[in-house]
């Protein structure tokens, strides 16, 4: 009985709870320390019901407006037809002549209108070596030929 007393009083020291076979008085004190959680694992439970799709919202549509930049006049143009002040801005353009050697030289025109008829030419020329044009802000179009490249100069 002795040492039956001595255990249970050194099991209450610890904070161990003794309900049978100790002294009539039992004694608790809390000790501190880390807290441990023990999970235990168990079942797994399944509830019969009604399966429930919830469909998100479509994102609003947005509207975006490009503006496609506007078209840069040329600094250098050879064959084609090129809108004026569009496509060529108005000014000096100068040639070395020195084109398609198959075609017998270049061919400059300056249009006043885009009609397209004998009377819509303002001026042209067929040339074969260095050449300087105008370009006036009046004119509707100049159509080059022949190979031969026209860089503006002023």
């Amino acid at each position: 009985m002795k040492y039956r007393n001595i255990v249970c009083a050194l099991l209450a020291v610890c904070g161990i709870v003794v309900l049978a076979g100790c002294a009539s008085k039992t004694v608790t004190k809390a000790v501190p320390g880390p807290t441990t959680t023990v999970t235990v694992p168990g079942p797994t439970v399944s509830v019969p019901g009604p399966t429930k799709t919830i469909t998100a919202p479509a994102p609003k549509p947005k509207t975006v407006t490009v503006t496609p930049p506007a078209p840069q006049a040329a600094a250098s143009v050879s064959d084609g037809t090129y809108l004026v002040p569009s496509e060529v801005k108005p000014g000096l353009y100068k040639t070395d002549g020195v084109g398609n050697p198959d075609m017998g030289g270049c061919y400059w025109e300056r249009d006043k209108d885009l009609s397209g008829g004998i009377d819509s030419i303002a001026d042209n020329d067929n040339i074969t070596g260095p050449t300087t044009i105008q370009i006036s802000s009046s004119d509707a179009a100049i159509k080059f030929d022949g190979g031969c490249t026209w860089n503006k100069v002023g």
